[in-house]
């Protein structure tokens, strides 16, 4: 893809972007917070090995993503890798990541409608490990999968299941 035509698309979506990294902020963001399209290819292209190390998945219900078992594996992570975190979403690859943010500022509450496409990555900023919301309706219920990998993540105890499905 030609550079204007890469810039035009981050242009284009810039708006719903921001919004959208609002929604996970639980704040204002600006694109003075945003980092260049090549500096996101590189990360993302690192970032691919990560897939590679230890993980674990659980799906929960959407609406018990602020229970305490979730609040309490997110600061169990963070004591895990006290790192910040790049909030990583489909619109990333076209208007840039976010500079990273303590995953204690990562907005737990955040809408369902936050994000066509139902996923948002947070990725560690040495790249390492990483943590999946994946968000969608299954069986006409919202249903939340979350994913932790990494060399450091990966380890941690797995979020034991909530309410009954």
């Amino acid at each position: 893809m030609s550079y204007d035509r890469k810039w035009l698309d981050a242009r284009k979506h810039l708006g719903r972007h921001l919004a959208e990294l609002g929604g996970l902020f639980g704040r204002s963001v600006g694109p003075e917070e945003l980092i260049t399209l090549e500096e996101t290819e590189d990360i993302r292209l690192r970032s691919k090995e990560i897939a590679l190390s230890p993980t674990w998945r659980r799906s929960i219900r959407f609406e018990d993503r602020r229970a305490d078992p979730v609040v309490d594996l997110v600061q169990r992570l963070h004591q895990s890798r006290s790192l910040p975190v790049y909030v990583w979403t489909a619109l990333s690859n076209l208007c840039g990541l976010a500079r990273p943010i303590p995953l204690a500022q990562f907005n737990l509450a955040f809408d369902f409608n936050v994000n066509r496409e139902g996923i948002v990555a947070l990725v560690t900023s040495d790249l390492l490990d990483k943590l999946i919301f994946d968000f969608s309706v299954q069986n006409g219920r919202r249903e939340l999968e979350i994913e932790v990998s990494g060399d450091h993540w990966g380890r941690v105890e797995p979020l034991q299941m909530l309410g009954t499905w």
